[in-house]
């Protein structure tokens, strides 16, 4: 995971998924940390691209934010998109690129 800061430096964080589509409909769990995983929620697939929501905390005050992730299967290993969410008023957007582990 790949967003900007506030002062607009560049800034990466490790994120894992756990996906599973049945007829159109994903699943599944997403996380940073180990030990702090959030449902996958409202999570669909259209063609090549994979849309899905999770409540995860943001901020100092660990308020639980809806996330918005929009993903293209770019390869059958990766999928790339984006991820974003309203912190406070502020829209925060971020690059998500996950690679299936073997």
């Amino acid at each position: 995971m790949e967003f900007k800061t506030e002062d607009g430096r560049t800034q990466t964080a490790p994120a894992h998924a756990d996906l599973m589509e049945q007829n159109n409909v994903v699943s599944g769990k997403i996380w940073k940390e180990e030990g702090q995983q959030f449902d996958i929620e409202r999570g669909q697939v259209i063609g090549k691209e994979i849309y899905f929501e999770f409540r995860a905390p943001e901020g100092e005050d660990e308020q639980l934010l809806v996330h918005s992730a929009k993903l293209t299967l770019v390869s059958p290993t990766k999928m790339q998109g984006t991820l974003q969410f309203d912190a406070g008023g502020q829209n925060v957007s971020g690059r998500l690129v996950f690679t299936r582990e073997k």
